[in-house]
């Protein structure tokens, strides 16, 4: 068995890069690489091709492949193998034939059947219906719930996180009704990031998008077309690993620093909209300028924030870039994985921009989107998207298309990005 290429990194597009050249070297074909890499935190990897495991670079690893039967000598698999500081973590395996793989701990850790962890302390990672998702580290956040992350500094992660910021327009910034703070300035940096983790908000999650896959398949079942979405955003999404075949996109959420620990508790929740012009949902934007509207000011010496400071800065090591000799003041957003599915598209936030005669939504209170065309049995749209265009034809917004979904556990906060307005 040859050692293909090795990465010791933190970052998962790193990480999934090096898989994909993994696994291209070992002559995969493409469909054979959809399988979605999971990392852990500090993990080192060794992909390698092999229809059989072997431990002699990594102590403590066992593997073996299958394919309901013999497997193939002919048959590349790739194993990836996840180590982390405790011993070997968590694992990907992707290749024509089924397998599975076993990882054992130099530690011990504790009975988790649901994430695939049994008493012994073997991991049992499988190419299909894995939950893949990393358990939280510290007591604490295993009580609360959720854990953030500091993205690291110069990795790839980080560059894409600040891409997203990029105003197509810097004219548009601090322009608008919805403008919380005003002031003049003409692009926006990014000063830091975290990744969220929120084990059951994220099993709620892969729960929609398994849904949404079945009802997409009744849909082409039935003749019905399924358009494609594409977003200003959707280059930073491939690079951080979305599913098409549900349109997931990456998009922004623009939020007050007073708010943030809810959300992180709790996730976002349509039900706290009390007004909208597309209805009462949850509210994201492909744009920063749009989703910066939204954003107040964290103020570095309030005591009420003080949890969020430590929680986001002390704990982690970081300076708060307000205390910086230049003291500029931060702002933050949510980075998300949001399924549209099939969307219901309008431009006056009544009808459908393909019938406007038809309604965009099932109810009075604008709560739920209306059915789908030739869908039997009736299923509602999966979201909104409120297109941008002139007034003089119809559209009642003219600067920034904004995407509603009317479901929260359909929206996923995956990163938490702190940014500056500069000049």
């Amino acid at each position: 068995t040859n050692v293909i290429s090795t990465i010791s990194s933190r970052d998962p597009v790193a990480v999934r890069k090096a898989f994909q050249d993994a696994a291209d070297k070992a002559g995969l074909p493409q469909e054979a690489q959809a399988t979605e890499v999971q990392v852990a935190a500090a993990p080192s990897l060794i992909l390698r091709p092999s229809t059989t495991a072997t431990s002699s670079d990594v102590s403590g690893v066992t593997g073996s492949a299958s394919n309901s039967g013999a497997a193939s000598d002919n048959i590349p698999i790739v194993l990836i193998i996840a180590i982390a500081a405790g011993g070997c973590m968590l694992l990907g395996v992707v290749g024509t034939a089924v397998a599975c793989c076993l990882v054992r701990r130099k530690r011990p850790i504790p009975p988790n059947k649901e994430e695939g962890i049994d008493s012994s302390g073997v991991v049992v990672v499988m190419p299909e219906g894995a939950s893949g998702i990393v358990p939280l580290r510290t007591e604490t956040s295993r009580m609360r719930g959720w854990d953030v992350e500091a993205v690291e500094d110069g990795s790839d992660t980080l560059g894409i996180l600040g891409s997203l910021l990029h105003v197509p327009d810097p004219r548009h910034l601090g322009v608008g009704k919805d403008v919380r703070e005003r002031s003049k300035y003409k692009k926006l940096t990014l000063c830091g990031a975290w990744r969220i983790r929120a084990p059951t908000r994220e099993k709620r999650y892969r729960l929609e998008v398994d849904e949404i896959k079945s009802q997409i398949k009744l849909l082409q079942h039935l003749s019905v077309d399924v358009p494609s979405v594409p977003t200003l955003l959707d280059s930073q999404a491939g690079r951080l690993g979305v599913d098409a075949s549900v349109n997931e996109k990456i998009l922004l959420h623009g939020t007050k620093p007073e708010l943030l620990l809810s959300i992180l508790q709790t996730g976002l929740n349509e039900r706290y909209t009390s007004a909208g012009l597309f209805g009462l949902g949850l509210y994201l934007a492909e744009d920063p300028s749009k989703t910066d509207q939204y954003c107040t000011a964290d103020s570095v010496g309030s005591s009420a924030l003080k949890e969020v400071h430590d929680l986001l800065y002390e704990e982690a090591g970081i300076e708060h870039p307000g205390r910086a000799k230049d003291g500029k003041q931060v702002f933050y957003q949510l980075v998300c994985r949001v399924l549209l599915g099939y969307p219901t598209i309008t431009k006056d936030g009544e009808g459908s921009i393909h019938d406007p005669a038809r309604s965009i939504f099932a109810t009075a209170d604008k709560r739920e989107c209306a059915a789908i065309p030739g869908s039997k049995p009736p299923m509602p749209h999966h979201s909104l998207i409120a297109e941008k265009g002139p007034a003089s034809e119809g559209y009642v917004i003219v600067r920034h298309r904004e995407f509603v979904q009317f479901h929260s556990q359909r929206v996923l906060p995956e990163y938490l990005i702190a940014y500056t307005r500069d000049p």
